[in-house]
């Protein structure tokens, strides 16, 4: 009885390792759809849950049509370890990613090597206002170096540093083309994250210093026109924001509370 008890109990070790080794990788479009309340998911799904490939696309719009976030197929390499609790993880997607995006640790800690995200700015759109507003075109590189992630007492830390380049950007409601070069650095300091926006070139300026804090962003920085470009810059200007009360007229507020 004790024999054909633990047969039974291998066969159904087998089987269910089985399964998992051949799951296949629509669960992990519905798992992504669910887990980003519907925000984006995963089409043309292939392969398995540990090695397969997808397009990631967007939230379907009022005629039920769904976007291309990135361009590109992403295509994942998980080991099965990760049922013994080892994560390691490979994201590969050479149109969008400036390297192999590799995850590394356990379930309590990941390290995520660096790597990086090629846009374009009219994918901004996609995230609502005001971006949708602005209808901004260039180009923008996400990128990170290495990013340590750690589960502490239920709440997520992070340490590192992300970095956002925004090249010949332009806005169809501007008649200034382009309107500059900007960038966007985020150092995140287990539970919170400092923000730090400048110029690098270009006629309209833009800086600011800000806060990411239990999700919300905290942030004032500045934004004016060059000398001579005022006027041109003035419609753009005036939806970034308010102008200051004191000090230069030509200054407009950036605050996001």
């Amino acid at each position: 009885m004790l024999r054909i008890f633990l047969l039974g109990v291998a066969a159904l070790v087998v089987f269910s390792v089985t399964v998992l080794i051949y799951l296949p990788a629509v669960y992990v479009s519905s798992l992504a759809e669910e887990k980003s309340l519907g925000r984006y998911a995963l089409e043309d799904v292939r392969g398995t849950v540990w090695e397969g490939s997808a397009i990631l696309v967007s939230a379907p719009d009022q005629n039920g049509i769904r976007v291309a976030y990135l361009p590109g197929r992403f295509a994942w390499h998980i080991s099965p370890m990760l049922l013994l609790g080892q994560i390691a993880i490979q994201i590969e997607n050479t149109e969008a990613l400036t390297e192999v995006i590799k995850i590394n640790g356990d379930w309590h800690q990941w390290l995520i090597h660096p790597s990086g995200i090629r846009l374009k700015a009219e994918q901004l759109a996609l995230l609502g206002a005001p971006f949708n507003t602005l209808k901004l075109s260039g180009d923008f590189l996400m990128s990170w170096q290495e990013m340590q992630i750690a589960l502490q007492d239920h709440e997520i830390e992070i340490i590192g540093m992300m970095q956002v380049d925004f090249k010949k950007i332009s806005s169809a409601l501007s008649p200034v083309k382009p309107l500059g070069e900007y960038q966007l650095k985020i150092t995140c300091l287990r539970q919170y994250a400092n923000v730090q926006l400048k110029t690098l070139q270009g006629p309209l300026q833009l800086q600011g210093r800000g806060i990411f804090n239990q999700g919300r962003l905290k942030f004032t920085g500045e934004a004016y026109a060059d000398a001579g470009q005022e006027k041109k810059l003035s419609l753009l200007l005036n939806l970034l924001g308010q102008p200051k009360r004191e000090g230069n007229p030509n200054l407009i507020a950036l605050e996001f509370k």
